[in-house]
């Protein structure tokens, strides 16, 4: 997940790919993702509001992204499992320095009309002040 924190993606696919590799890593200790393919467009949603102080323009605060995998991974005394699902990726706010929160979702099995539908309630979530 460092790959998507602090700041821009830099280099997108390695950040998703680390991203996938450490949702594995913490389901199965030891976990090696061997490959991964992304199998369809991505899916993106972006939150944005007007900001009168910076004369009425649009400024993006959240931004998230569903894209369905298949992918091979090992792990020790474990046959290799070939899984597929949907990897979703949440930040917010972006327009608060200092505050942003990034969060991900490794959804197997999921197909990416419900991951999407799912995005909507999760872009909503991430960064939201608990009360």
């Amino acid at each position: 997940m460092e790959g998507m924190r602090g700041g821009r993606l830099g280099d997108p696919a390695a950040a998703v790919r680390d991203s996938v590799a450490d949702c594995l890593a913490e389901q199965a200790p030891g976990a090696h993702l061997e490959w991964l393919k992304i199998l369809d467009e991505p899916r993106y949603l972006t939150g944005v509001r007007v900001r009168p102080d910076l004369e009425n323009r649009t400024v993006i605060t959240r931004a998230g992204l569903a894209l369905s995998f298949a992918l091979s991974v090992t792990a020790p005394e474990c046959r290799r499992e070939i899984l597929t699902g949907v990897f979703t990726w949440v930040s917010a706010p972006l327009d608060e320095p200092g505050m942003r929160k990034d969060q991900v979702w490794l959804d197997l099995w999921m197909g990416l009309d419900r991951a999407e539908a799912l995005l909507q309630d999760r872009i909503l979530l991430v960064g939201r002040t608990q009360t």
